[in-house]
């Protein structure tokens, strides 16, 4: 039943404001439908279309979770070949792409916000309060995945200076376009999810493609842990985790036979983000030292992915996805992710047996029962290792990894990626400037912002 009201609504929206974002553009027409009740807004931020299928994919193309061979990558356009090797330019197509998705969402949140602004009267303030903090979730939700994608990775030293995002917090189309700095645009997105949290009222999802208090906990904390800020992704973890910390049982998923469920038990918040061809079946191809990562008695080996053989040769595709598309990753929040947020911060704090509680609840989950032994140790540096190392085997393929390598490397990890086409090899180094993916060239044309600097 709640599925088919959501899609009631969705119906509503597309049928009543087709038209929606261009209502703040100009002057509305009297003839036309303007939102004025909870409802209306209700249904914009329900079009999920735009609100939750249109994550950023392009940084996630930029990792090497997976490999493209030669011939695949030649058969893809010249922007994917481009932006698979990490060049600086040429490796975006004009709007629509990534970034025009993103400042589609940002735009219909700043039109919700904006609008339900000017009302003095709403008819029922717990939902009127409910929806605001919906619509600036998914604002900072927006801004946060461009600035980890076209920005250097948060430094506390240099964030005043980088360069960030455009914060647009009007749906003036007519507002010159600025970059705002790292540190300013991660105050917004903070300022944003906080005020997020005070007005949502529902405490944990019942639809999980609308925002909620565990779903802006979820988020803060994510936020915080790309800043290394641990103390305060600790806090917000906790707080998400005390509303919302269901697990899926990988074993009963093997015993029963099942795939991993769409709507499971585990989401607290649903996105994803569209895959291009490198990173679908059959061109995306799993690398084989994370594969063998995953021992026999991990349970991700087998519900993650599928060993597949072709022309004589081997190569593992990659199955886990929370989502049934063949043409959309998912991008969301989860228990997982947040309970090794916790994890990683209470090991980083010297919180060790807080830690290990964490990691060995998560594993029970993921191990084979006849299998699973707790993991212990009471070194700290053992304890964090194991923790980052459950993170890159849990979150793949969820648009997490460039700021994690991002922030990572910040704290000295070295990491850096490498591929190779046509005999020849391409490196992306630790803390390389081209870690900030070029802002689409059309942008740039038509704004006048400065361009990522790649010298």
């Amino acid at each position: 039943m709640k599925t088919m009201k959501y899609y009631s609504i969705v119906s509503f929206a597309v049928l009543v404001f087709a038209s929606c974002d261009k209502f703040l553009d100009e002057k509305p027409k009297a003839n036309l439908a303007i939102p004025t009740s909870a409802k209306d807004f209700q249904a914009l931020l329900d079009h999920y279309q735009i609100m939750n299928h249109a994550d950023v994919s392009v940084a996630e193309i930029s990792t090497t979770d997976y490999y493209a061979i030669d011939e695949d990558w030649a058969a893809r356009n010249e922007d994917e070949r481009n932006l698979y090797l990490w060049k600086t330019h040429d490796v975006f197509p004009a709007s629509p792409n990534d970034w025009s998705d993103t400042y589609r969402l940002i735009y219909r949140a700043n039109a919700v916000f904006h609008e339900m602004e000017q009302i003095s009267t709403p008819p029922n303030a717990l939902q009127w309060d409910d929806i605001k903090g919906q619509a600036l979730f998914h604002r900072a939700r927006g801004y946060f995945q461009a600035v980890t994608t076209w920005s250097a990775g948060y430094d506390a030293g240099t964030a005043a200076t980088d360069l960030g995002i455009p914060l647009r917090l009007d749906p003036d189309f007519n507002a010159v376009s600025v970059r705002a700095s790292v540190a300013q645009t991660y105050r917004q997105i903070i300022d944003d999810l906080t005020k997020a949290v005070s007005l949502l009222h529902t405490a944990e999802p019942t639809l999980v493609y609308r925002p909620s208090k565990a779903a802006a906990f979820a988020l803060l904390a994510r936020v915080y842990l790309s800043m290394r800020d641990y103390r305060n992704a600790l806090v917000y973890a906790d707080s998400s985790l005390m509303l919302h910390d269901r697990l899926l049982d990988f074993n009963r998923l093997v015993n029963d036979g099942l795939s991993i469920p769409e709507f499971n038990t585990e989401i607290i918040f649903y996105s994803q983000m569209g895959a291009s061809r490198f990173l679908r079946q059959p061109v995306s191809r799993v690398d084989s030292n994370l594969y063998d990562s995953y021992t026999e008695e991990d349970l991700r080996k087998q519900v993650f992915f599928e060993k597949k053989n072709e022309n004589g040769t081997t190569h593992v595709s990659f199955l886990g996805n929370y989502n049934i598309s063949s043409t959309h990753l998912f991008s969301g929040l989860t228990t997982a992710e947040v309970l090794l947020v916790r994890a990683e911060c209470r090991a980083r704090e010297g919180e060790l047996a807080s830690a290990l509680q964490d990691i060995n609840r998560l594993l029970s989950h993921r191990i084979s029962e006849d299998a699973f032994t707790a993991f212990v140790s009471t070194d700290k540096t053992d304890v964090l290792a194991q923790v980052l190392s459950e993170r890159r085997k849990e979150l793949l393929f969820r648009g997490i990894r460039w700021m994690d390598v991002k922030r990572l490397n910040k704290e000295g990890y070295a990491i850096s990626f490498q591929r190779t086409i046509d005999g020849q090899t391409y490196r992306l180094e630790p803390n390389s400037p081209r870690f900030a993916l070029p802002i689409p060239e059309d942008v740039i044309a038509m704004s006048g912002m400065p361009q990522n600097s790649y010298e």
